[in-house]
């Protein structure tokens, strides 16, 4: 197990030298990536955890490099793993500047090492071959892109699921007309429904701040269900417009208007 290493690995390094420097040189893209690019975590949370406490702030540098390659480090640590014949027997670490744990692939913890200049052996990704094998890593585990990540996402489903329908019960009694399409402009915001979607605009800047679509109706609560569809770069509802929209009194104003229209229109049929 690469992490097992690395950890075996970095604690010989304190011990020969607490405050030397280590950069981690392996041909393991998992262990490079997850500790410099925070690649999720989900599988061997033991060894992570230990990983870190043995790390404990310490600044340690990771560098990837094609395993059985040229590059004199790898061969290096290759030597020493066989070494070690059955995988578990640490090298002295005064024999040589690279210390080894053997495992597949086999990490370096080196202090002294660098690639001389010479070498042609790219340690960038740009240049992996197609061939090698990488670990196998659950598409459930790779973390998402925060542009798609679920909790911010759904955050402005939950505010458009509590906004929605009181806005549109305040367009229904400030835009009477007999017509499927309403529009309600104010001070601030103007509400518009075309027949597909409920839309919240600011009027200061004509940003969008809610765009929904409606679903259909919770039939245990009898409530409007909507579905956020807010245009890209629209600032969205936030916790502030959330709570003006709840609060009591845009509610009582909704109420009191529905109870005079229908004060009126009940009048208006009695004469």
């Amino acid at each position: 197990m690469e992490i097992q290493a690395v950890i075996e690995g970095i604690k010989a390094a304190k011990k020969l030298n607490p405050n030397a420097p280590i950069t981690i040189i392996t041909d393991s893209k998992y262990v490079v990536n997850t500790m410099t690019k925070n690649w999720s975590r989900k599988a061997n949370k033991d060894l992570w955890k230990e990983l870190d406490d043995i790390i404990d702030g310490r600044d340690i540098k990771y560098e990837w490099v094609k395993g059985h390659s040229t590059n004199k480090g790898n061969q290096r640590a290759d030597e020493l793993a066989n070494m070690g014949v059955d995988g578990s027997q640490v090298m002295d670490f005064q024999q040589s500047s690279l210390l080894t744990i053997k495992s597949e692939p086999t990490p370096i913890i080196n202090e002294e090492y660098k690639e001389p200049e010479s070498s042609h052996q790219s340690d960038t990704f740009d240049n992996i071959s197609t061939e090698e094998k990488s670990p196998f890593i659950s598409i459930d585990e790779l973390p998402s892109d925060p542009e798609f990540d679920i909790n911010i996402l759904m955050e402005q489903q939950r505010k458009t699921e509590l906004v929605a329908p009181i806005a549109l019960e305040l367009l229904k009694v400030e835009d009477q007309r007999n017509s499927p399409t309403r529009h309600f402009q104010g001070k601030y915001i103007t509400i518009d429904y075309d027949g597909y979607h409920l839309t919240i605009k600011n009027n200061q800047d004509d940003s969008i701040k809610m765009k929904a679509r409606f679903v259909g109706v919770d039939p245990a609560t009898r409530k409007t269900q909507w579905l956020s569809e807010l245009p890209e770069n629209s600032p969205g509802l936030t916790d502030a417009d959330v709570q003006k929209w709840t609060s009591a009194s845009v509610k009582n104003y909704i109420k009191q208007k529905i109870v005079e229209q229908e004060v009126q229109k009940r009048l208006s049929l009695a004469k």
